[in-house]
C-alpha cells in the first residue's frame, strides 16, 4: 500500500537540541533511501547554533517534504514529538534521534515487511520492530525465535528479556492515542511503548535498519545526573498501572524500581502520598515501609553530590514564555 490520497506512508520525525553537526548526516541518509513516500518533520528545541538556518536550507534543497517545528526557547522532546504526531501526514511514524542515520534501505525494508502481513490483520499490529547497530554490532540482545517472528512489545521485554535499543516503526494513528504527558523536558520512551506494548502485536524482523551513535554532545543518555526527574516519575507511574491493568503478571515490579520510583517523586518535588495515588495498584504498607527510607537515604545522598537537577522547573518556567511555529 503506498501513501493514500497525498498521504506519505511513513513520517520520520527528528527532535534536535544542538546538534546543528549532526542534522545533515541525518538529511543524507534520508535523501539516500530506495523508498521515497515519506515526509521528515524535524524539530529544533530552541538551539543557538545555528540549527534553524541548517534546516531551513535543507528545507529548500530537499525532494522530500520537510516540516521543520521551530521553538523560540527549549521546551524538551516531549512536547515536541506531542507536536509531530499530531503533525504527522504519514501511516507509520518513526523516531529519528539526530545522531543515528537510517540505513538506504531502511524504509523499503519496512514497508515490503508491513506488506506481508494480511491487510485484514493489520489493525491488530502497531508497526514493525527491527534492529539498529553501532560500531558495527547490533545493539540488542540475541532475539528469542527465528525472524520475523510476531508478539508484543511487552512480551519482547519482559517475556523474552530481549535487551537493548531497537528500531520501532509505528503506526501514527495509535500514537495519537498514546500522547506524553508534558510535565518535563523529556520522558522515557517506555510511557508510550509499554500502553501500545499491551493492546497489539508488532512484526519483528531481524534486519539492521539504522546506525547509532550514543556519545555525541546533548546527549539525553549518560550525563552521570539526576536530570528529568518528574518525567521519569510520570513515565513508570504510566507503565506501572497498564501493566497491573492489562498484563497483571508483569505488573509486580521488584522493589528496587519502587525506591527508585520514590527516589524520583523526591527529587521532582512530588509528595509521597500524590505519589501512591499515581499508582493504580498502591504499594502496600509493608513495601513502602521498606523502600522509603531508602529512597530518601539516597535523594539526601544525590542532593549532597549535587547529582539533582530540578529541570521540571526550568521546564515549567520555559513553556510559559517559549512560542512554537511551523515552517
Amino acid at each position: 500500500m503506498q501513501g493514500e490520497h497525498n498521504r506519505p506512508f511513513f513520517t520520520v520525525h527528528t527532535p534536535s537540541y544542538k546538534r546543528v553537526s549532526y542534522l545533515e548526516r541525518v538529511w543524507e541518509a534520508l535523501c539516500n533511501q530506495t523508498y521515497k513516500d515519506f515526509e521528515w518533520i524535524v524539530a529544533d528545541d530552541g538551539s543557538d547554533d545555528g540549527t534553524l538556518e541548517l534546516l531551513k536550507k535543507l528545507k529548500k534543497q530537499s525532494s522530500f517534504p520537510v516540516t521543520i517545528i521551530a521553538a523560540s526557547q527549549r521546551v524538551g522532546k516531549t512536547v515536541l514529538d506531542n507536536h509531530a504526531v499530531k503533525l504527522a501526514k504519514g501511516y507509520m511514524f518513526i523516531y529519528q534521534d539526530s545522531d543515528d542515520a537510517l540505513k538506504p534501505d531502511a524504509l523499503e525494508l519496512i514497508y515490503n515487511e508491513w506488506n506481508t502481513i494480511p491487510e485484514i490483520e493489520r489493525d491488530s499490529y502497531c508497526g514493525v520492530t527491527a534492529f539498529c547497530e553501532e560500531n558495527g554490532r547490533v545493539i540488542s540482545s540475541q532475539l528469542p525465535l527465528p525472524a520475523p517472528f510476531d508478539t508484543t512489545w511487552v512480551d519482547l521485554k519482559y517475556k523474552y528479556n530481549v535487551t537493548g535499543d531497537m528500531y520501532y516503526f509505528c503506526r501514527t494513528d495509535i500514537l495519537r492515542s498514546c500522547l506524553l504527558p508534558e510535565v518535563d523536558f523529556y520522558m522515557a520512551e517506555s510511557a508510550y511503548r509499554i500502553p501500545i506494548g499491551t493492546a497489539y502485536k508488532a512484526r519483528v524482523i531481524d534486519k539492521v535498519v539504522a546506525i547509532k551513535e550514543y556519545n555525541s554532545p546533548n546527549c539525553i543518555s549518560f550525563s552521570g545526573k539526576m536530570k528529568y526527574c518528574l518525567g521519569y516519575l510520570y513515565a513508570m507511574a504510566i507503565c506501572w498501572n497498564v501493566l497491573s491493568e492489562k498484563r497483571p503478571e508483569f505488573s509486580v515490579r521488584p522493589l528496587k524500581e519502587l525506591i527508585t520510583y520514590f527516589r524520583y517523586a523526591v527529587h521532582g518535588d512530588v509528595g509521597i502520598s500524590k505519589a501512591c495515588a499515581m499508582l493504580k495498584r498502591n504499594p502496600s504498607i509493608l513495601a513502602s515501609m521498606l523502600v522509603l527510607p531508602i529512597s530518601m537515604t539516597l535523594a539526601l545522598k544525590d542532593k549532597l553530590q549535587g547529582k539533582v537537577c530540578k529541570t521540571h522547573l526550568e521546564f515549567n518556567d520555559s513553556v510559559k514564555s517559549s512560542k512554537i511555529s511551523y515552517i
